[in-house]
């Protein structure tokens, strides 16, 4: 066990509020029409056509003009909110070879946000291939400065947004969070609505926010939405955009690569009760998902889901990913969730590299005034962990300054009774898990570090069946 000192700080919060950008109802542009071309010279085998309900009129979208028009949507006959829109795409086609594989994509280029928080999206907006091959990709560029929906309120078992590949342009990252604090490169937030076969990628960036007004309460920032809420579910997708998110105040930060806060509940009528995140990868190669604040909020950081709640699962999923929580006040990072208040993560993997850091001393010498947990599954978890394996690299690393700090293989803390690490297993070429304190020698009261190959550290909780197997670990 590592001692630390102790040296109280007092911090003065900084005031706080994030707007939106311009992205909302455009005065000056003719709405149009879509077109109402069924297929054109396009093949129909193959395509998205094959799905279209029977009694359907989809809407066909072929140039960037007449994506630019749904920003009217919901406020002209031609683009209701609950539209069948079929991305086609018959003008701009790239190709490019991505490890190996020839890849076609069609793009479309995104200026400003469809609909507006008043009139939340409820319908179909999809692209044409159902090939991995063949992309139909919407690149957010300027003016847009958030996400291309405002809240996507579906109805279940009928809304989706579906192969697609939507991403920030090159020099577009995006970080304007809407009035309730939330940010995705799809949607502020999302309920009832499926993501299936769907990649984001690109930057977000939301800086610390200027002294204007009082301080948002939270800030939720995912790759694909801020919030997803009940009945939503993302299957088969892939999240590649990485996020920094940074602030002042008492905020709490939320962040992970799919959403900030999973809170979905599965529905019994569901689709057979699919979990909420399945069949997905957060990247093949890392990406980064940092989340720094210089106020005395809680941050919590994971590779898919900054916290689980509801009845949220994430099962058959892959992550791989550099996560940071960082924060004068508690931090929570995870490989999957930096916090599992409710719900579960059941048989997933990691097979590349996986790197997780709780630090609460935050900055040179300032020390930090709460706990930091970190593990490669969940910083936290008061739920059953299950079949979850860990392979290739792992590092774990958990920083305190006066309080505490844990850093396990698989979760921080497990905190129970009915918290419990089922069937598990570390099994990796490389692995380093570190619980220590920041270097400060005039700190004047020791802090507590607790590191375990599993769990760092077991309040009533179980652990069964679970294994560590590492070349070369340290601890």
């Amino acid at each position: 066990m590592k001692k630390a000192l102790f040296l109280l700080v007092i911090l003065i919060p900084v005031i706080s509020l994030i707007t939106c950008g311009n992205e909302f109802l455009r005065s000056d542009f003719d709405p149009g029409n879509g077109s109402k071309n069924p297929t054109g010279n396009l093949p129909v085998s193959g395509t998205v056509e094959e799905d279209i309900p029977p009694g359907v009129a989809p809407i066909y979208i072929d140039t960037n003009e007449q994506l630019d028009a749904l920003n009217w949507i919901g406020t002209v006959q031609d683009y209701p909110l609950d539209g069948y829109y079929i991305l086609r795409g018959n003008g701009v086609v790239a190709y490019k070879n991505v490890n190996g594989v020839d890849i076609e994509e069609r793009i479309f280029h995104a200026r400003y946000m469809i609909g507006h928080p008043a009139r939340p999206f409820s319908g179909v907006f999809t692209g044409w291939y159902k090939d991995e091959a063949k992309k139909t990709v919407v690149v957010l560029d300027q003016p847009l400065s958030a996400g291309l929906f405002p809240s996507i309120k579906g109805v279940l078992n009928k809304t989706k947004v579906s192969w697609l590949k939507i991403e920030t342009a090159q020099d577009n990252a995006i970080g304007g969070v809407d009035l309730n604090g939330n940010l995705g490169i799809i949607a502020h937030q999302a309920e009832n609505t499926l993501f299936e076969h769907v990649t984001v990628g690109g930057r977000i960036h939301v800086p610390e926010p200027a002294s204007t007004g009082d301080p948002l309460p939270h800030l939720y920032v995912g790759g694909f939405v801020g919030q997803a809420n009940t009945g939503t579910v993302f299957k088969n997708c892939y999240a590649g955009a990485g996020i920094v998110l940074e602030g002042g105040g008492a905020n709490d930060f939320y962040a992970g690569g799919f959403a900030g806060r999973l809170a979905g509940q599965v529905h019994q009528d569901s689709a057979a009760g699919i979990p909420v995140v399945s069949g997905t990868a957060v990247s093949f190669s890392p990406i980064s998902i940092h989340v720094k604040t210089t106020g005395t909020g809680y941050v919590y950081a994971g590779g898919i889901a900054g916290v689980l709640e509801g009845n949220s699962v994430i099962s058959d999923a892959s992550s791989n990913a550099d996560v940071l929580a960082e924060g004068y006040g508690t931090s929570y990072a995870g490989g999957f969730a930096g916090s599992v208040r409710s719900g579960g993560i059941t048989y997933n993997t990691s097979t590349g590299m996986l790197t997780v850091t709780a630090n609460a001393a935050f900055g040179s010498g300032s020390g930090g005034l709460g706990e930091s947990y970190a593990g490669g599954i969940a910083g936290m978890s008061t739920q059953t962990l299950d079949g979850n394996t860990l392979e290739g690299s792992l590092t774990v690393i958990s920083k305190y300054y006066s309080t505490a700090g844990y850093a396990g293989g698989l979760v921080g803390k497990l905190v129970g009774p009915g918290a419990a690490v089922l069937s598990c297993s570390v099994a990796t070429n490389s692995t380093r898990i570190i619980a220590c304190s920041y270097e400060n020698a005039t700190a004047p009261q020791p802090g507590e570090a607790y590191a375990g190959g599993l769990v760092g550290f077991s309040d009533r909780g179980q652990i069964q069946w679970s294994s560590l197997k590492s070349q070369g670990a340290r601890i």
